[in-house]
């Protein structure tokens, strides 16, 4: 019985595909390449305007919250707010200019990725194209 099991373990372990076996992917051809890598720049390229729009919004949310406040202000003076409601409103504005400070986060952190996106799209570029001859060195006369 233990050979038997043993010869199993074996004809299994050798039948089993080990690390050298194992099948790769077939390679990527360098037109196909290159079109992927183009079509990424362009999406990240769009991906960028919409988190500039985010920003512009987040923008708008601050100066909306900070008017709020400048209203809330004139009504507190005036004795027609509750405190409560004017520290409120300023927690408004605090919450808006984070939301604000992690948008433009967002775009320097999606800045670098474009960066590399960018770089790798070069590099295929580059890599596509045949390097230019040197020109022979002159030599100089003996």
């Amino acid at each position: 019985m233990r050979q038997t099991l043993f010869v199993a373990l074996v004809s299994a372990a050798v039948a089993a595909p080990g690390p050298a076996q194992e099948r790769q992917p077939p390679p990527v051809r360098p037109a196909v390449r290159l079109a992927q890598l183009e079509e990424e720049a362009e999406v990240m390229e769009a991906e960028r305007d919409v988190k500039k729009a985010h920003i512009k919004a987040a923008e708008v949310g601050v100066k909306a919250a900070e008017l709020g406040v400048v209203r809330l202000k004139k009504a507190l003076d005036g004795g027609a707010l509750a405190v409560e409601e004017f520290d409120r409103a300023k927690l408004e504005v605090e919450a808006a200019r984070a939301q604000l400070e992690i948008r433009v986060a967002e775009l320097k952190a999606f800045d670098v990725r474009l960066k590399f996106a960018r770089k790798r799209l070069e590099d295929a570029k580059n890599a596509s194209q045949p390097p230019n001859p040197r020109p022979p060195a002159n030599k100089a006369p003996n």
